[in-house]
């Protein structure tokens, strides 16, 4: 309120409280007294003391005559006031009929014949103010075919569709700049609405845009009566109450369950990635049920205002919503400005776009505003460009000119009103600023002290405050202030909270404040809130923003972690990293609350492919660890070393870690980490040759595992390490038992990045196998799950895999394709696992097609890496690559050599595969030299023990080259062993399905050799050809020409692995 407004509501006070002291005074006494009073507005002159109090003064002679006529026409006991005076507190008080009163010497006084009188009844009750304020007038003008689309997409709504249904889904999106008018348009359009339309309103609030589903909660808590602060139980019981029948059939418990965790703000921990996916899906299907209970017995609008500051899975699911296109009366209303972020989820919806009102229109605005058809157009002309059809600019110029009394609305001869310019004697207009933040700054400095302090409390919130919560923070009632700041148009209410009515005001008042008393404000309230409800779950995080802000680093940090460790549970990884990171920041360097944040961002990156990153996490953890005293931390540390150096290929020095982490976490009881760490150093003795060793690790693993502590995902990922064991050592059979019941457990309990793991693992065992498109699907699909949940982690041995796949089918080039792609995932994502084996997996592939210099060039960097990484199982398919290339240059000699050490390597470490095939290549080459005894010993002896294993990835290899050797060294075996050879080729040429596939296959040097002069029967084909290129993969994965994607150095998932 302006002053004068301030002194008009304390006159009209303080004649309601003369009335209700005389009239309680009147009691005790023998005579009735009443009082009859009458106030008008008018100027004064006069002295003022020190204080600026009027001490002597004289009032003008008309108002002196008018209150005088007015307090002796009033009725006993009642207050009559003048026009001026009452347009200044009309909707602070209670108002009765009063007589027109008609002044026979108007003219002589300088006062209009007529004059209106009102009757001051009582002042408002809080709630009627509150109401009032609600129920004022937004004027519509200039937007009438706006507000009928609007109609026409309800009508829609109630239409039913082609398939039948009660109705249809609906949507609008009403756009346009801030100021335009987008909230008077929607909510005319509500206040038209039949009685019988129900209707869900979520203001969206830029100090929840990093909290996930606060929308989604909003809309559960309007429609079940709910609050944030009550027991979850009530809120399931309230929930399964409004849902009815509606929540029976698949997933209603769980449903309720995740919907009562949304309004009291609790997030359920996620096992894995994939629970997060199940828990979307069950919070959309809840919300779908909602929605089909409320529209069931009335239609049902959702308006959703400034989507440009929603959470972003509110949003998702919005959009997923209106996709589906549900049979129910449903209208959705989407309020936004331009936004970049926010134009993904619109696109394809239609939009009512707001443009600038013209300037008649502007002037219409403002008669239906001001109640005054007079004068309006006249006195605000030169304000009409400077508004450039904005509404609310062109309001707060006015208004800003009518509270410095620059303007003024003057009663006229028949009631009406007029707007007039004000120019008083010795006094010189400001001139009113040229930007609308300007004018805004100079609106909030002329407000009173107590109206200011609300708005700056409401500016440092970023958001809606409750009424106690201002109430606290200013340490008085803030009742009256809020009030007459709704009435000022700058604020709103809903329920008990309190907002400012355009975020613009916010800003500009969050700019005004000084930085000490910004920080200040914000230390304030965020000790405030630390005690609410707010400070626990996701939304810990904006209590501590407010803490950071306010140099309450220790408690902000705290905070940070709570946040951050329920988005790390609930798998929301880029929240969980930069709540993790802003903790990091606050706490000092020595602090050993930063352990949480290193161990989890370790683990982060290690997905992410962000080496460096993770290196230093690592390395703090590990300090911090030993500073700490702490034996749990110690082992933890050591195991995330352990697993660093497998990644990184140094796989003895990691040995040695994974052995003091076994043993520590074994003496302090935590089985979890025991058994990830017995699982990992499985795979560790696996790589280094110890396939004896690795098989017990992988024993241990499984007996800790049974542990009830242990998640059974856990033992789930052990006997996927178990079967990659028992594949090497020939039980293939075995392995794909292994690996089809970890997919199975996996999937159970939402693992998908395991998920993935274990369906490479299965596809390598059955491309052992010889089923090569099964294979191919199963990668493929794990390339997708990776994809879908932001791993690139081992993508690489995956594309590799699937590249082998091709190759062996005969589709060579599409082998070499995404074998390329394989080596391009490595290089990108700095992923050093089986780095080695894709390059000498390309290398067998070039030898195939005869480029012996290609393929020379890539065993020779595989040997450079398996130098470094000693992997044994490297270092054998090296030898046979070598002694292959060796033969392909007619130096036989040479690769008698290379395949006898291989052979040897292989018989110790178990690697049957590799053991049969060097064995077969060893048989070649001795033939090639005339060593034909030997050589028919060596074959014979390959080919009745390859018959005898569950499979082999170079079944069709060892076969053809033992084939070979004995008709090179003329023995009479060679015959039958040509029959069972072929035999062998058969069988893998009818496990392929594709017809194209089976032509390319037959073309194959070591299939042809097996079939001779008796190939299959092959299927009509269009035309067989090479495909030089992988089918389409996810779009983001590209070549390496291009940079990243955004989303692998930010939105890829964590795992949980220590519990």
């Amino acid at each position: 309120m302006s002053e004068e407004a301030i002194a008009a509501f304390d006159a009209a006070l303080l004649a309601v409280d003369v009335h209700e002291a005389i009239h309680g005074a009147a009691d005790d006494l023998e005579v009735q007294i009443v009082a009859s009073v009458g106030i008008v507005r008018g100027v004064a002159t006069g002295r003022r003391d020190k204080g600026g109090h009027l001490v002597e003064h004289s009032l003008q002679e008309a108002a002196d005559y008018l209150s005088g006529l007015l307090g002796q026409s009033a009725p006993a006991g009642a207050t009559w006031v003048a026009g001026g005076l009452y347009r200044l507190v009309r909707r602070d008080f209670v108002w009765g009929d009063a007589p027109t009163i008609v002044l026979d010497d108007a003219v002589a006084r300088g006062l209009p014949q007529n004059m209106r009188i009102y009757s001051l009844v009582r002042p408002l009750t809080r709630d009627e103010r509150l109401h009032e304020t609600a129920q004022a007038p937004r004027d519509l003008i200039g937007r009438d075919s706006e507000l009928a689309d609007l109609q026409a997409a309800y009508h829609q709504a109630l239409t039913p569709g082609s398939n039948g249904g009660e109705g249809q889904v609906t949507s609008r999106v009403v756009y346009g700049e801030m100021g335009i008018g987008k909230t008077a348009l929607v909510g005319t359009f509500l206040a038209e609405l039949p009685p019988d339309a129900r209707v869900l309103r979520v203001e969206c609030s830029p100090s929840r845009t990093e909290v996930p589903f606060s929308n989604v909660a909003e809309w559960i808590r309007q429609l079940t009566n709910t609050k944030a602060d009550q027991p979850i139980e009530e809120v399931a019981e309230a929930i399964t109450d409004v849902l009815g029948d509606f929540v029976l059939g698949a997933s209603g418990l769980e449903i309720v369950t995740r919907m009562a965790e949304l309004v009291v703000g609790r997030v359920a921990a996620a096992a894995d990635d994939g629970d997060v996916a199940h828990y979307k899906r069950l919070i959309a299907s809840g919300i779908r049920r909602f929605f089909a209970k409320a529209a069931s017995t009335s239609p049902l609008v959702v308006m959703i205002e400034g989507i440009q500051w929603s959470d972003r899975p509110s949003l998702e699911l919005v959009a997923e919503l209106l996709k589906k296109g549900d049979q129910i009366p449903l209208l959705a209303i989407l309020v936004t400005r331009p936004d970049d972020a926010t134009a993904p989820y619109i696109d394809g919806l239609v939009r009512i776009e707001l443009a600038g009102l013209s300037a008649e229109n502007q002037i219409r605005l403002l008669q239906a505003r001001l109640g005054a058809r007079d004068g309006v157009a006249q006195v605000c002309a030169d304000l009409l460009p400077r508004a450039a059809g904005n509404p609310f600019f062109l309001i707060e110029m006015v208004d800003a000119l009518l509270e410095r009394g620059a303007l003024e609305l003057h009663e006229r001869d028949g009631g009406s009103q007029e707007l007039v310019r004000v120019e008083r004697p010795g006094e010189v207009g400001a001139a009113l600023p040229s930007t609308l933040e300007q004018l805004i700054a100079d609106r909030l400095a002329e407000l009173p002290q107590e109206e200011q302090e609300v708005i700056e409390w409401l500016a440092v919130a970023g958001g809606p405050l409750e009424m106690e919560d201002l109430d606290a923070l200013k340490g008085e009632s803030a009742e009256e202030p809020v009030i007459r700041l709704c009435a000022r148009g700058l604020c709103d209410t809903k329920g008990d909270a309190v907002d400012v009515r355009h975020p613009l005001t916010r800003d500009v008042a969050y700019r005004g404040l000084e930085k000490p008393t910004r920080e200040r404000m914000h230390r304030r309230l965020g000790q405030h809130l630390a005690g609410s409800p707010l400070a626990r779950g996701l939304t810990a995080a904006i209590v501590a923003r407010h803490l950071s802000r306010g140099k309450a680093s220790t408690e902000a940090a705290e905070l940070y972690l709570e946040a951050a460790t329920v988005a790390r549970s609930s798998y929301q990884v880029q929240l969980a990293t930069r709540y993790y990171r802003r903790a990091l920041a606050l706490l000092p360097a020595d602090d050993l609350k930063r352990l949480e944040a290193h161990e989890a961002l370790e683990n982060i990156t290690r997905f992410q492919g962000r080496w460096r990153e993770r290196r230093r996490h690592l390395m703090s953890l590990r300090q911090l660890a030993r500073k700490s005293g702490s034996a749990g931390w110690a082992a933890t540390a050591l195991f995330r070393t352990a697993r660093f150096e497998q990644d990184e290929g140094h796989l003895a020095r990691g040995l040695t870690s994974a052995r003091r982490a076994e043993q520590v976490s074994h003496q302090i009881q935590m089985p979890v980490l025991e058994a990830q760490t017995q699982a990992l150093m499985s795979e560790m003795l696996r790589d280094l040759g110890d396939m004896q060793g690795a098989l017990a690790a992988c024993d241990r693993a499984l007996e800790t595992a049974g542990h009830p502590d242990v998640p059974p995902r856990f033992r789930a990922e052990v006997l996927r390490t178990r079967g990659t064991l028992l594949r090497r050592v020939g039980r293939t059979d075995e392995a794909v038992d292994a690996h089809a019941e970890a997919i199975a457990v996996f999937r159970q309990a939402g693992a998908r990045r395991q998920e993935a793991r274990a369906k490479n693992s299965l596809a390598y065992a059955l491309f052992v196998l010889g089923r090569f498109e099964d294979a191919i699907a199963l990668a493929l699909d794990a390339i997708r799950i990776d994809l879908a949940i932001g791993g690139r982690f081992q993508i690489a041995k995956t594309l590799s895999n699937i590249g082998q796949c091709y190759a062996r089918l005969g589709d060579v080039q599409r082998g070499l394709a995404y074998l390329r792609r394989a080596r391009e995932a490595h290089e990108r994502y700095g992923d050093q696992d089986a780095r080695a084996d894709t390059q000498l997996c390309t290398a067998e592939v070039l030898l195939d097609l005869g480029d012996i210099a290609a393929a020379d060039t890539f065993v020779g960097d595989a040997g450079a890496l398996t130098a470094v990484t000693g992997s044994a199982y490297d270092s054998v398919h090296e030898k046979i690559l070598r002694a292959l290339l060796a033969r392909a240059t007619d130096d036989s000699g040479s690769a008698v050599m290379f395949a006898f050490d291989a052979r040897q390597a292989a018989e110790a470490q178990a690697y049957v595969a590799y053991h049969f095939y060097a064995m077969a290549i060893e048989a070649a080459a001795r033939a090639d030299i005339g060593e034909s005894h030997t050589g028919i010993l060596l074959a014979t002896t390959a080919m009745g023990a390859i018959d005898t294993i569950q499979g082999s990835e170079y079944g069709l290899e060892t076969r053809a080259l033992c084939l070979e050797a004995l008709e090179r060294s003329g023995s009479p075996q060679a015959k039958e062993m040509k029959k069972r050879g072929r035999r062998f080729a058969h069988e893998i040429f009818e496990l392929i399905r594709d017809p194209e596939l089976k032509h390319l296959f037959c073309r194959r040097p070591a299939v042809a050799k097996l079939f001779g002069s008796q190939p299959p029967e092959l299927p009509e084909v269009a035309g067989v050809h090479d495909k030089t290129e992988p089918p389409p993969l996810p779009s983001d994965f590209p070549p390496s020409s291009e940079p990243p994607p955004a989303e692998l150095a930010e939105g890829v998932q964590s795992d949980e692995e220590l519990g």
